[in-house]
């Protein structure tokens, strides 16, 4: 196979020497793999030059493997290649076995697999050549023969391969590649440990987005987990990354435990750039020989083929087997003076070597304090103590009597200096004169031997100094301040070595017992812009105050000379700071606080909502409740109709138990300072007997965004008829893959893909179950279509060719079919059945003949709905028109709407006819005919909606061969609950509609009292809020009606005159 060729188009050239009979030359092309990822790009298609577009496409947290993180793991990083198979891209690692022979084997995920193996692509060495290189590594050539690769390879085991009987057990695939990488490539069979016992850190290295190689360090044990669709207990749990993470491509790359072994391969996780979290490994002490019936499924028979039973086993350069490689590791790589290394031999071949020669300071930079020890001539490993700042160069050499090898890592420890810093505190830093303050000692960062403090740098005390004045002690207690005045206070530390200062400037107040000191409170300090704050001054010495001054910053009213002044409104939000000065006549006082009063957007007003789970169940059960409100919450009131106990102040009350059959509403009054809300929910919860039970039709959906980065969650709400008492989810790709809940809330999706929902719904009577295919769309990064996830999709699948069409010219039928003209056949559509999208972009359209006679003739594309009963919704859900004449025979077309039309699940798609004169001619491709009992998806409208058999008299079950463009959007509907907020509700007279990023103008608002009575009320409108007078109603509730487009809410509010 060839590696990644770019273009639309490629020539293949055969070179025959001349005396070759060219009829004796056969080719035959195999296989065309896509690769949808735009894996290879041009960057100058004048001079033939290739570049890899992944290039630099992955997150500035990455690392290269060049980088300094990654010093000691070079051999690692030559095990590791980029995989290219089918149109994906994932890692892996080159292993060693225990006969040491040199066979490539090579170890990914079980989740890649993309046969024909024989037609994989591993590419090696593609990494950048220092540190944050802004520069392509691998140009290349038109055919890209710079690229380490090799192509092709052998299955030989994997647990999750269904061919094998134990399909998404265990995330693992052995393969055997087609030949060793060259000796130019620098190969490194990696070394493994299938104990299983847990390691003190772990390295990655990997390539992310098939990005140039990267690296990660977690420096904590993992853990041992369980991970969605595999076996219990079977991955490690990678925290969290102090350096590096993972992204998409990264999937099989390999996990090192400390000692430089693979001990397993990435499944997937949550972690990206700026979520450095939550990562799943397959442990390779599973994939061992969990599964041992045959070789095919565990590593055992192909790693240790001399069947010696060891546990661990170290790698090996394939080329380099008669010789003695240098190699070793020190941790950590950075540490404060006085603290320690450990040194560990990593040299190969282990058995061979017998000397060691080390030295911890090749160029002496520890002068008069040198390491200890400074050198050694053991194997180790061995902890030594760095005495000294600096950067350290570490060399290693040895030997095994015959052969000797040296390595040398260049500033390979860095020590850095500790650094004294002084610090103190006073208590307290207020006194009255002669009162006394404690000091303390607070300096950090060494350990310091002498103090030198001043208690009046300024000498402010004059005659009446501080006692004492200055002082040598750690801790100076008991210091007496004998003058009025702001005292300056300093503390100077050393150790010996250094010295550092601390001076706080008017640290110490020290005041007449008469002197006036005010302060002031806010209530509320935290409002939503537009509410009020009442302000009170008080004098805390002194006084009693005869005038103030006070400024508002940010506030509507910016200054008062009132004692407390109340109402002060707040609009824009933010953060204030408010200031007072006041005086008793004798002395003055200012006090400022930064920062004091808070003002939120209107979007975080106190949002009311809930959910229930069941809402639907026999008498004597029971409900639990979730509080799903937003904005600041201080307490919440429950009330349950009909149910025991009937009210409940618990965030999530559970075990709500309803007893008598019907059906009730459900109430959550939620308590704020920053404004009251509540959520009403008439009839909500069902209590049903037995015999209500009816056959089920098993519906939910979503009702959160589908199209989701991962990380995020998805909320689902049963919608099944024929009250069910019992369902049975199943989330493909979701934490967790399965619940009973009817409502499922906060389904997790940490692994891109695109997944199936199944919900099993059943009663007494009967059962239903409905899978959702594609339903669930989740990507690593947030989507950059702003029209969505689009696809095509089509009723004709790409085996059934060629595409035909029909000319009628028996039984009574004429023209062409499907199309022709409005005389006979006056629409066509075709039904759709799509769980994954929520609009129609456009329409890919095979004309077979297109003739236009008159002016007027045109075609109108359209799209359809479905009722309950599966029949076609005649008025449309949205169309476009185009003239016949702008079409051409023979050739796809692709009709783009203005706007994407909104559909749901199930839909047609296709097209009326309006033609001028019977010459007129429209006609499109359809699928073949798939025979007796095959699909049948074509329909015609003649008079009304038929069948195509129907439609021409004659058996006939096919599909019309147009493809569809279906896009999925983040937010799908408009969540009108959610965006739009009203306040404040308890109400006295104004109640405010928020809505936010919504135009108020496109809104309709109604009010309703509790008879369900229409009021008039005044209303007053600007760009995003609708106010509404209700100072001439009565105390009560209401309900305000809100609809924009097809989106309608209702909120209950309160007046309470």
């Amino acid at each position: 196979p060839t590696t990644l060729v770019p273009d639309d188009e490629v020539t293949i050239e055969l070179y025959v020497p001349f005396y070759v009979d060219k009829k004796d030359i056969q080719l035959q092309l195999t296989d065309i793999f896509h690769a949808y990822r735009n894996v290879v790009g041009w960057t100058n298609f004048t001079d033939n030059q290739l570049k890899d577009s992944q290039y630099g496409q992955t997150g500035s947290c990455n690392v290269d493997v060049v980088c300094p993180q990654n010093a000691g793991w070079e051999n690692q990083t030559n095990a590791v290649a980029r995989l290219v198979l089918g149109g994906g891209l994932c890692s892996g690692s080159l292993l060693n076995n225990t006969a040491q022979d040199g066979t490539p084997y090579f170890l990914t995920a079980n989740h890649c697999i993309g046969e024909p193996y024989a037609n994989w692509v591993f590419n090696f060495n593609y990494e950048v050549a220092t540190c944050g290189s802004g520069t392509d590594p691998f140009p290349g050539s038109f055919n890209n023969s710079s690229m380490h690769s090799v192509s092709g390879c052998t299955l030989r085991a994997t647990a999750g391969d269904g061919e094998y009987g134990n399909s998404d057990t265990l995330d693992f695939c052995l393969v055997e590649m087609s030949s060793l990488p060259p000796a130019s490539y620098n190969p490194y069979l990696a070394g493994w440990d299938h104990s299983g016992t847990i390691p003190d850190s772990t390295h990655g290295i990997h390539h992310p987005i098939g990005d140039v190689k990267k690296m990660w360090v977690d420096r904590d044990p993992p853990t041992v987990t369980s991970y969605t669709g595999y076996d219990a207990n079977t991955h490690w749990w990678v925290h969290d990354y102090e350096v590096g993470v993972t992204e998409g491509g990264s999937s099989g790359s390999p996990i090192f435990d400390q000692n430089h072994r693979v001990i397993g391969d990435l499944t997937g996780g949550a972690a990206a750039c700026g979520n450095v979290v939550d990562d799943f490994y397959e442990m390779f002490s599973h994939s061992w020989e969990d599964y041992p019936a045959q070789p095919r499924t565990h590593l055992k028979p192909w790693l240790d083929p001399t069947n010696s039973g060891v546990t661990t086993l170290d790698g090996m350069d394939p080329y380099n087997t008669g010789t003695v490689t240098a190699n070793f590791i020190g941790t950590p790589l950075s540490i404060p003076v006085g603290s320690t290394v450990t040194f560990t031999d990593q040299s190969t071949p282990t058995g061979s070597i017998t000397s060691w020669d080390w030295n911890f300071d090749v160029t002496g930079v520890g002068g008069a304090s040198p390491p200890t020890p400074a050198t050694q001539n053991t194997q180790g490993p061995h902890v030594v103590t760095y005495n000294a700042p600096g950067l350290y160069t570490v060399r290693l050499i040895v030997s095994d009597g015959t052969d000797t090898d040296t390595l040398i890592r260049t500033d390979y420890i860095e020590v850095t200096a500790t650094t004294l810093t002084a610090n103190f505190s006073g208590t307290p830093t207020t006194v009255n004169v002669g009162g006394s303050v404690d000091f303390t000692d607070q300096t950090t960062g060494g350990t310091p031997t002498t103090w030198d403090w001043n208690f009046d740098v300024t000498g402010v005390g004059g005659a009446n100094p501080p006692v004492p004045a200055t002082s040598s002690t750690q801790n100076q207690a008991g210091v007496v301040y004998n003058a009025i005045g702001l005292y300056t206070v300093s503390l100077t530390v050393g150790d010996g070595t250094t010295t550092d200062s601390e001076t706080k400037t008017d640290y110490i107040e020290v005041i007449d017992p008469n002197q006036l000191q005010i302060d002031f409170t806010g209530t509320p300090i935290t409002i939503i812009q537009g509410q009020t704050v009442d302000f009170t001054s008080t004098a805390t010495n002194g006084g009693p105050a005869t005038s103030w001054n006070w400024t508002f910053n940010g506030a509507v009213t910016t200054s008062s000379t009132l004692e407390n002044p109340s109402g002060i409104e707040y609009d824009v939000p933010g953060t204030y700071s408010v200031f007072l000065e006041a005086s008793d006549g004798n002395y003055t006082d200012t006090l400022t606080k930064v920062g004091y009063i808070t003002v939120l957007d209107s979007t975080n007003a106190t949002d009311a909502d809930f959910i229930g789970n069941p809402t639907t169940i026999l008498a004597g059960g029971s409900i639990d409740f979730t509080n799903l409100s937003t904005g600041v919450i201080d307490s919440v009131l429950w009330a349950f109709d009909g149910g025991t106990p009937p009210t409940s102040t618990l965030s999530d009350p559970a075990g709500i138990v309803y007893s008598t059959v019907g059906d009730y509403d459900v109430t959550l009054i939620v308590y704020s300072s920053l404004g009251n809300d509540t959520a009403f929910k008439p009839a909500y919860i069902h209590v049903i007997d037995p015999s209500q039970m009816d056959t089920v039709h098993t519906d939910f959906q979503a009702t959160t965004a589908r199209l989701i980065v991962q990380g995020n969650t998805v909320n689902y709400e049963d919608l099944s008829s024929g009250y069910p008492v019992s369902w049975d989810w199943t989330f493909q790709g979701g934490l967790p893959g399965t619940s009973t809940d009817q409502h499922p809330q906060g389904i997790l999706y940490s692994t891109p893909g695109i997944f199936d929902v199944t919900l099993a719904a059943s009663n007494s009577v009967d059962g239903d179950t409905l899978t959702k295919t594609s339903y669930i769309v989740v990507t690593s990064q947030q989507w950059p279509d702003p029209n969505g996830f689009c696809d095509t999709i089509s009723n004709v699948q790409p085996n059934e060719i060629p595409l035909t069409f029909r000319h009628l010219t028996t039984g009574g039928q004429w023209g062409y079919f499907p199309g022709h003209n409005s005389l006979n056949i006056t629409a066509y559509a075709d039904r759709f059945v799509n769980y994954t999208f929520s609009g129609v972009r456009a329409i890919i359209v095979p004309v077979v003949k297109a003739a236009a006679n008159s002016s007027g003739a045109k075609v109108r594309f359209t799209v359809w709905g479905e009722d309950s009963l599966g029949n076609i919704i005649n008025t449309p859900l949205g169309y476009q028109d185009f003239p016949i004449s702008t079409f051409t025979p023979y050739m796809f077309t692709a009709i783009e709407f203005d706007n994407p039309i909104p559909v749901h699940e199930k839909f047609y798609v296709g097209y009326q006819i309006y033609y001028g004169s019977p010459q007129d001619t429209f006609v499109v491709y359809m699928g073949p005919d798939r025979g007796q009992g095959g699909l049948s998806t074509l329909y015609c409208k003649k008079g009304g909606w038929k069948t195509a058999s129907m439609a021409i008299n004659d058996s006939i079950n096919t599909s019309l061969g147009i493809k569809i463009v279906g896009c999925l959007v983040g937010n799908e509907t408009v969540d009108l609950d959610r965006i739009i907020t009203i306040y404040p509700n308890p109400a006295h007279d104004i109640v405010m509609i928020d809505f936010n990023d919504l135009y108020a103008s496109d809104a309709t608002v109604d009010v309703f009292d509790m008879l369900g009575k229409e009021i008039n009320v005044k209303t007053v409108a600007n760009v995003n809020k609708v106010f509404l007078d209700m100072s001439a109603e009565n105390s009560g509730i209401y309900f305000v009606k809100i609809s924009i487009g097809n989106n309608t809410i209702t909120k209950k509010i309160s007046l309470i005159k």
